[in-house]
C-alpha cells in the first residue's frame, strides 16, 4: 500500500532527446535552457544529446555539458543519419517514463507528437499537463487527466 501511494506522488522521469547536427553555436545555450526549465518546474529528468555526425565542434561542446552535469548524456553517431535516426537512437537509450523532443536550434518541444512552444519552466510544466497524451518510454501513448 505504501509503495502505491509513493508511486502516485512521485514525479515521472522525463527524458528530453536533443538531436544535433552541426549545432556548435546552439548546443550549450540549448542545454542550459532546457536544464534550467526542467529544474525550475521540479521535474526529474535526463537530457540525451544525440550528435548526428557533426563536422563542427558540437560533439566537443556536448561532451563538456555531459562532464559538467550528471543529467546530461551524449550519444555520438559516427556519421550523419538524419533527424529520424537520431531521435530513434535517443529513444532507445532513454530511461525516462516520459519522452520529449527538443531541437537544439529552436524553441519547440514535442511531447507525444504535439509541438509546443518552449520558453519557460512554467510553460513546459503546463504543456505537459495540457497535451492530453504523453509518449511514454514503452512507446505507448497515454491520455492525461490534468
Amino acid at each position: 500500500m505504501g509503495s502505491h501511494t509513493e508511486e502516485l506522488t512521485k514525479s515521472p522521469l522525463v527524458s528530453v532527446i536533443v538531436p544535433a547536427f552541426n549545432e556548435q553555436e546552439n548546443i550549450v545555450p540549448c542545454t542550459l535552457a532546457v536544464r534550467s526549465a526542467l529544474r525550475t518546474a521540479g521535474f526529474d529528468f535526463e537530457m540525451l544529446i544525440v550528435n548526428d555526425g557533426s563536422t563542427d565542434r558540437t560533439l566537443e561542446f556536448a561532451q563538456a555539458m555531459q562532464s559538467k552535469y550528471r543529467t546530461v548524456r551524449v550519444i555520438d553517431l559516427v556519421q550523419n543519419y538524419g533527424k529520424t535516426v537520431a531521435l530513434r537512437e535517443g529513444v532507445k537509450r532513454a530511461k525516462g517514463d516520459l519522452v520529449a523532443f527538443f531541437d537544439a536550434d529552436g524553441g519547440r518541444l514535442s511531447i507525444g507528437g504535439h509541438g509546443l512552444e518552449f520558453g519557460t519552466a512554467e510553460l513546459f510544466h503546463a504543456s505537459i499537463k495540457r497535451v492530453g497524451a504523453l509518449c511514454l518510454n514503452d512507446g505507448e501513448f497515454r491520455e492525461t487527466t490534468d
